[in-house]
């Protein structure tokens, strides 16, 4: 058992590195090679794709897991048909977007890529799923073979892509468009392979029930990239993805940590799971902070060096940043112990309450003190998650 653990962390941990290497090497190129306010445009419309992404159902991704670990199946087809449905509604709305910058910000490069992503998002966001498939069947070597494949094709196409133009219209239809034939190749490849037909209706309610709870967080994840690129400009917008890309990196490779988890602590009772998470938090938490603490001190050279002196000016936002990067860690256990114990009310009050609280100074705060303000939103949004995880489920050991 032991054994097949450290192997499936392997796997898991090598995929991290490899998507965390490349994705860094991808931003390097658009930094490098397209101008800030090119690189600030994509970053503009990943925002888009990212809040529209709420129409997917994100939340079924989440019980596809639970529900492919306990051997149905079939509930892949129900939550690809579900997601796709769903997914309709966004593509109606990058139409309406693209009306809006073609005629009152006369914006015609964005309003096309925005109309291609009516098509597009079809596949990029409602696929997305086929990873979790192979994480709810526990076989990580493919999970790690998937994502690879995933993340050298991303590589592959922002290098081509970038090298070729610097003109928003092809790098979009080149990086979106690849990842989503990506993915309907792997939806029919799983497909076909599916072991049985067996559904549990109480897997997909679950999923639809917490996809509610995304909801405010996940506009809270992209509105901040949203206001920056609207308010101050995209030359703005690329100045501060910079400053954030350490701390989504990190917040990518916990997101792989908790797929690792979920399935095992499914099968465990709650105050087993408990106390795992309880035992390795004591070991990762300290631990991060002194690895944090010394990349406060390396990003002033590290920075101008990597990314080119242009982007100087993103230290600061960089440094700020390790703050809710620090604070959001004990969030990531209890989310995974509420998720494989399907505790829906609990996921609900943490999301809700630390979005709508992050949210409230993300306005603020943005507005009187500017991009430092939205980064401050950040760090409440992460203390929040962890001090309402740990109430909610101290409370639930007491029951």
């Amino acid at each position: 058992m032991n054994i097949s653990l450290y192997k499936n962390i392997g796997y898991l941990t090598l995929t991290s590195v490899i998507t965390s290497i490349l994705n860094l090497v991808a931003v390097i190129i658009f930094t490098r090679y397209v101008s800030m306010d090119v690189f600030g445009q994509y970053r503009y419309i990943l925002s888009i794709i990212g809040i529209l992404s709420l129409l997917t159902l994100p939340g079924l991704n989440i019980s596809l897991i639970n529900s492919i670990a306990n051997k149905y199946e079939g509930s892949f087809l129900s939550v690809t048909k579900k997601r796709i449905k769903y997914s309709l509604i966004g593509s109606g709305i990058f139409l309406i977007l693209a009306g809006w910058h073609f005629f009152i910000k006369k914006e015609i490069d964005i309003a096309t890529v925005l109309v291609a992503l009516s098509i597009i998002f079809l596949g990029y966001s409602s696929l997305d799923h086929v990873y979790n498939f192979f994480v709810g069947r526990q076989e990580y070597r493919n999970v790690m073979l998937s994502r690879t494949v995933k993340a050298v094709l991303y590589f592959g196409l922002v290098l081509i892509s970038v090298l070729l133009t610097d003109n928003i219209i092809i790098i979009s239809l080149f990086v979106f468009g690849g990842i989503s034939i990506y993915h309907l190749i792997l939806s029919v490849y799983i497909i076909k392979n599916l072991r049985n037909s067996y559904t549990n209706k109480k897997y997909v309610d679950f999923g639809m029930k917490i996809s509610g709870l995304n909801v405010i967080g996940t506009i809270n994840s992209w509105l901040d990239s949203l206001i920056v690129g609207f308010f101050w400009g995209y030359a703005e917008l690329a100045l501060y993805s910079i400053g954030k890309v350490i701390h989504t990196f990190l917040k990518e490779g916990w997101g792989i940590f908790q797929q690792i988890a979920q399935p095992t602590f499914a099968k465990k009772d709650f105050l087993e799971a408990y106390r795992i998470s309880n035992k390795k938090l004591k070991i990762i938490w300290p631990s991060t902070f002194i690895i944090l603490g010394l990349v406060y001190f390396i990003l002033p050279t590290v920075i101008p060096v990597i990314f080119s002196n242009a982007y100087g000016e993103s230290v600061f936002y960089a440094q700020l940043f390790l703050i809710p990067t620090m604070l959001a860690i004990p969030a990531f256990f209890y989310e995974v112990i509420m998720r494989s114990h399907q505790m829906t009310h609990e996921l609900y009050v943490t999301r809700i309450a630390s979005s709508i609280l992050s949210l409230v100074v993300l306005i603020i705060a943005g507005y009187y003190i500017g991009v430092v303000g939205i980064i401050i939103s950040r760090i409440i949004n992460a203390g929040s998650l962890s001090l309402i995880g740990f109430l909610l489920l101290s409370r639930k050991l007491k029951e």
